[in-house]
């Protein structure tokens, strides 16, 4: 039986329900509108293509559909995020920048340090990143050694990461 079937033999209205577990009706639109902005776009999860083609092309198509929006100061709430990056973002670092990293700094930074990063990670001025800290989670935790200096000349830092 199809997916159509299913929801014209439902024993309760499928539209409704949907408002239900989308946290509402303007949630569930917004949802919608934001997922085909992203219709007609190639997804290569599944293709021979290189794993660094398919996150630049996800980025780049990313940014395309909604720099537009970020340039006039629309500032994403609630799940927006979460709807943005899930559109066709199959395992994107923008996942991890707008879910975890965003997420993160808005609940956990100061108001300095929040005017000044989430605001380039809204635009995609920069993408942030988090570190799996806990053991048995993530690919060989125990092994991994990051080193962190700071370049005076270039005024940065500059991490290191090895497994070992």
């Amino acid at each position: 039986m199809s997916l159509d079937n299913e929801r014209e033999n439902a024993t309760f209205e499928v539209e409704e329900m949907t408002y239900i577990l989308d946290g509402g009706k303007n949630q569930s639109l917004k949802r919608r509108w934001i997922y085909e902005a992203h219709e007609g776009i190639s997804n290569y999860v599944h293709s021979e293509t290189p794993r660094e083609s398919q996150i630049a092309h996800a980025i780049s198509h990313f940014m395309n559909v909604h720099m537009p929006h970020f340039e006039k100061q629309y500032i994403p709430k609630g799940m927006d995020m979460q709807f943005m990056s899930d559109a066709r973002m199959t395992s994107s670092p923008l996942t991890i920048n707008f879910g975890v990293f965003s997420s993160t700094m808005r609940n956990q930074g100061s108001d300095e340090q929040n005017t000044w990063w989430l605001e380039k990670a809204r635009i995609g001025k920069l993408i942030g990143c988090y570190a799996q800290t806990e053991l048995s989670h993530g690919s060989n935790v125990r092994g991994l050694q990051t080193t962190a200096h700071f370049d005076h000349e270039t005024d940065e830092w500059i991490l290191v990461s090895c497994l070992f």
